[in-house]
């Protein structure tokens, strides 16, 4: 902003501009002095002019002194040759009176004195006036800023004198130097971050090596480097910048346990603090050997910033000042931190992208490897397979790369439930990993298979990975095991009905005395209206009934149909066995049952599970013929995850319902636990058994999607516990058996 001062004396400036502006504005004004105030302002100089000793005196009058003296600037009066005629106020640093009488050059800095020269001659010969900016004006002090206005005193169309008004202006130059400052520096970080997204994974290191130079010319900082911590408490200097002639420290500090070395850094690099130094006065005395190996490499001042991947911390960048010491602002200290940031983040994407390319690498080896034929998968189309595909199918990677389609391989009954099952998998939805499947090779062969499907990225984009398996010997072998299982059961249900049979024999004799002795006294004692024998007769109807319900439930067993499997509470199965069993049992067996679950719905045939309650219970209760005992049948359920069901191979993760039958009979020899399952091997007598029960029971339960396993010491009974699926799918519409 440039002044325009009048023509007329700045007495009449002052004394206008003062009564109605601020004394800032007073060399701003452009406006015209009124001729009446000139005139009077010219009268009022004149009386100073001729008032003590005669002579002519500047801004005598008292008011201008007690107006002036207030002004917040500092406003002084100089003559030709800068002798300094008047100042408004002390200025910092001086003594008023001590400046009066002296040259105003004497209080300026080399820049200053000169545009101070040139301005004072341009005022003096033509009136110039003007605004410059200045530092330390008048104390030396660098750190202060001012605004100076300045122009001539005139009379009679003559400078007699020149005014300098100064504003302090430090404040706003702190400001404008830290916007600046921080501006160069976010354009610097930009400038490296972005550079950092265009490197390569190897052109990374040395990025952050270049980086370093940068931050640390910036900073004004003698060594910049990174850290990065190993597994555990080592950590290794990987990347290091140095000023000239700043010795260079990377190679010296690999292996570094920062544990024993740097106790007190460790732990404020764990706590996500900064760390600056401007002393190693300032280090508390937990950093003692932190301070000692500061002091032996000659480092002044140190700052480090922690890195973080993730929550992770993964190192930290730091700074040293060696050639002197260095104030480390929080201006400073916020952009390092970012500058820190940046840097943990390339370092982030390189590891990130070498994890990345070793995955890689040993992804291509497993499946190019792999026995099974694996293939990738998108839109509907193959996109990769190995050799084991083109062995079992025919198809090559050339047919792939010229558009080998899902659809060209499998049936068209199928391919639907394909498309589905990728679409459902795609929307997020719970599909089944495994399912069978009928492949046509490329000589049109049908091959039965089972597929596993799980989505991967492939090539920035959501892909399938399908494992495949020839499971054509498996189905023969399954249909086989089906048609002999179906022999098995037979045999064993007749065996089963047979012993159930003999077992009742005494219960039905019981109830056929009932029937003989009241139809006896019926026979001996006429039967009229109110006579007693009408309450034996009762009595023989009720045994009967007893007789006809025990024989009913025989009738329904046996005339089950196989291999029908519906949804029904595994406990009616339980119940209904228990009823049959109860009555058979010897005095010295006693059944107790523990039912802790009520969500115990299965998907299975009655008559095969009642098959397996029956055989079960039978084997305990011969087990104990000879000393009674106690009979369990418990039910609970349990949640398999991933590592359970490494316990149980063929299993799925879910939940499932635990059905355990024990006793306390003599046990079984850990000499042949192992054969138990085998068909016809069995430790009964000859005519007590066929050694198919169990084999039945084993092929039963895996035949629903279960396990069996047992536990047994010699003298201590044995426990069989058998895993069913839950089941809880309601959308799934099968038949249901309710009781």
């Amino acid at each position: 902003m440039h002044a325009r001062l009048n023509t007329c004396k700045i007495i009449v400036y002052f004394y206008f501009d003062f009564l109605w502006y601020s004394p800032q504005i007073i060399v701003m004004t452009k406006k015209p002095v009124d001729k009446r105030l000139k005139n009077n302002a010219q009268g009022l100089q004149a009386r100073s002019d001729a008032s003590k000793d005669g002579g002519p005196r500047l801004l005598e009058f008292d008011w201008w002194k007690t107006a002036l003296a207030n002004a917040p600037s500092f406003i002084s009066v100089v003559d030709r040759n800068g002798i300094i005629q008047y100042v408004n106020r002390m200025l910092p640093g001086f003594g008023k009176k001590n400046i009066i009488g002296t040259s105003i050059f004497k209080y300026q800095t080399d820049e200053n004195r000169h545009i101070s020269r040139k301005t004072l001659d341009g005022i003096f010969r033509s009136g110039k006036r003007g605004i410059f900016e200045a530092a330390g004006v008048g104390a030396h002090d660098s750190s202060s800023w001012y605004q100076v206005q300045y122009g001539p005193i005139e009379r009679d169309g003559e400078v007699k004198a020149a005014i300098f008004i100064a504003i302090d202006i430090s404040d706003r130059k702190k400001a404008e130097k830290a916007i600046s400052y921080r501006i160069q520096f976010e354009k610097l970080i930009m400038n490296i971050s972005s550079r950092f997204v265009r490197l390569s994974l190897d052109e990374i290191d040395a990025g952050i090596n270049d980086a370093l130079r940068i931050i640390g010319e910036f900073a004004h900082v003698d060594r910049a480097y990174v850290f990065q911590f190993r597994e555990g408490l080592e950590a290794d200097n990987t990347h290091e910048w140095c000023a000239e002639n700043i010795q260079a420290q990377i190679q010296k500090l690999k292996h570094i346990n920062m544990s024993d070395e740097f106790p007190w850094f460790l732990l404020k690099m764990r706590a996500r603090l900064p760390i600056h130094i401007r002393s190693m006065d300032d280090l508390p005395g937990e950093a003692i050997r932190e301070k000692g190996h500061f002091e032996r490499h000659g480092i002044r001042s140190v700052m480090a910033v922690p890195m973080l991947g993730g929550e992770k911390l993964t190192g930290f960048l730091g700074f040293d000042a060696v050639t002197a010491q260095k104030s480390w602002s929080e201006d400073l200290i916020g952009l390092l931190t970012i500058t820190a940031d940046v840097i943990s983040n390339a370092l982030e994407r390189k590891r990130r992208d070498q994890e990345l390319r070793a995955s890689e690498e040993k992804f291509r080896f497993l499946v190019n490897f792999s026995p099974d034929p694996i293939a990738i998968t998108r839109d509907g189309q193959y996109r990769q397979i190995n050799l084991a595909f083109t062995e079992m199918l025919g198809y090559t990677q050339q047919d792939v790369d010229e558009g080998l389609m899902i659809s060209d391989l499998v049936q068209d009954k199928d391919k639907e439930t394909i498309l589905k099952r990728h679409r459902d998998r795609l929307s997020g939805k719970n599909v089944s990993k495994t399912f069978r499947i009928d492949y046509i090779a490329k000589n049109g062969k049908l091959i039965s298979c089972e597929t596993s499907a799980v989505m991967i990225p492939y090539g920035g984009r959501p892909a399938a990975l399908v494992i495949i398996r020839d499971i054509t010997e498996r189905i023969n072998a399954e249909r086989e095991n089906i048609r002999l299982q179906n022999q098995l059961n037979q045999a064993q249900r007749m065996e089963a009905i047979g012993t159930l049979a003999g077992g009742i024999a005494h219960d039905i004799n019981s109830i056929l005395y009932g029937i003989i002795g009241y139809a006896e006294i019926a026979r001996y004692h006429q039967i009229e209206e109110g006579h007693p024998a009408l309450l034996s007769l009762d009595e023989i109807i009720k045994a009967s009934d007893r007789a006809a319900n025990l024989v009913k439930q025989i009738l329904t067993f046996s005339r089950r149909k196989r291999h029908e499997k519906i949804k029904f509470k595994l406990t009616t199965i339980i119940n209904e066995t228990l009823g049959l069993l109860r009555p058979t049992m010897p005095p010295s067996i006693e059944i107790k049952e523990q039912i802790k679950t009520n969500a115990d719905f299965i998907l299975a045939d009655p008559g095969e599970i009642h098959q397996v309650m029956m055989n079960l219970c039978t084997n305990a209760a011969y087990a104990m013929r000879d000393t009674g005992g106690t009979l369990m049948i418990d039910l609970d359920s349990r949640q398999l995850n991933d590592e359970d069901i490494a316990l149980y191979p063929g299993l799925n993760p879910g939940p499932y319902l635990v059905l355990t039958v024990s006793d306390n009979g003599h046990g079984i020899d850990h000499a042949i636990i192992e054969r138990i399952f085998d068909p016809y091997f069995t430790t009964k007598p000859a005519g007590e058994g066929t050694g198919l029960g169990l084999a039945v029971v084993h092929g039963i339960v895996k035949a629903c999607g279960g396990a069996i396993s047992v536990e047994s010491e010699p003298g201590k009974g044995a426990s069989f516990e058998i895993l069913l699926p839950l089941f809880q799918d309601e959308n799934v519409n099968v038949p249901f058996r309710d009781g």
